[in-house]
């Protein structure tokens, strides 16, 4: 079975390209990649990368990784977000994730209560992890904010037989919220106000198939979903169902290059078969492999200046 390093750095390319083209890391993968694929968020790009569905649910691996227990329900991410209107109608998606466990637990409460006849409740994993969850299966599929951002809103509409139910479902949520108590003290204080729960990544647990095994090189989430996401594929991966064996390591803002001339320098020695680099923060993600070289090709790409291409539609969020 094949080793392969998977390096998730989901702010990496919120950098300016002048910053990008100036690191060396980056520019010895250009060498050794074979290009790079467009995805319309980190989520995608991973789950790609690691050869599941694109429709793989993200929320309950997860609410898994988390500690929680989706059991059987049908879960979404439910993101305390702050939402406003750009130019262009552009929409821009500030995660709330500041606030206190008491602000919290009113704000879950007072969901729980107006919900209760619908078969939906919400839990708190952290400040800014929230989960909803049901009994009931739901036909909706929900964008990321990661995917939302910087587009217009009517880009981003639920879509799916039940997608008019949770259309509802959000408009009530932004109702309830407005000017509620918890966000007119955060006003005073000058704190963000958390205007939306933006939900996505639906689905059940059951409904994941083909996992790879996977471990986990570095147990600090660079970002609550994405790394309790990582944490529940490593719960859920069958050794029986795949060829490669993946190990992920999650790189913090600013920890990017670091993570990534470890594993460059990994590849070199062929301590493993195959680097991908998964790097998003602006629209949508990016993501490279490149497989381990041999000593010639290893010459010819240090004697070759070599810039990372960028696709032209990555701008900035």
């Amino acid at each position: 079975m094949r080793l392969e390093l998977v390096v998730l750095a989901p702010r990496l390319l919120a950098q300016s390209d002048e910053a990008l083209a100036a690191c060396r890391p980056l520019a010895s993968l250009a060498r050794y990649a074979r290009g790079v694929s467009t995805f319309r968020d980190v989520y995608a790009a991973l789950f790609a990368t690691l050869g599941l569905p694109q429709d793989t649910p993200i929320a309950p691996l997860a609410l898994l990784g988390s500690g929680g227990d989706p059991a059987d329900d049908f879960v979404l991410c439910a993101q305390p977000a702050h939402l406003e209107a750009g130019p262009g109608h552009a929409l821009d998606i500030e995660t709330v994730s500041d606030l206190a466990p008491a602000e919290i637990d009113i704000l879950i409460q007072m969901l729980d209560r107006h919900f209760a006849g619908d078969d939906l409740r919400f839990d708190a994993v952290r400040a800014g992890e929230w989960f909803a969850r049901r009994s009931r299966e739901s036909d909706v599929t929900m964008t990321s904010p990661d995917a939302a951002r910087g587009r217009p809103l009517a880009q981003s509409v639920a879509q799916g037989a039940d997608a008019a139910q949770w259309k509802r479902w959000q408009d009530e949520i932004g109702m309830l919220l407005h000017d509620h108590p918890v966000n007119q003290a955060r006003e005073a204080s000058g704190k963000a106000l958390v205007n939306a729960v933006w939900l996505f990544g639906g689905g059940r647990l059951r409904n994941v198939r083909g996992a790879p095994p996977l471990s986990l090189a570095t147990s600090t989430p660079a970002s609550t979903y994405l790394g309790d996401l990582a944490q529940g594929l490593v719960r859920v991966g069958d050794s029986a169902a795949a060829s490669s064996t993946f190990t992920v390591a999650i790189a913090g803002e600013g920890d990017e290059t670091r993570a990534l001339d470890d594993a460059l320098a990994r590849l070199e020695r062929n301590n493993v078969a195959v680097v991908h680099l998964v790097a998003a923060g602006r629209s949508g993600a990016l993501a490279w492999t490149a497989s381990a070289p041999g000593l010639w090709r290893r010459i010819v790409a240090r004697a070759t200046p070599h810039r990372l291409a960028l696709p032209p539609h990555a701008g900035p969020v």
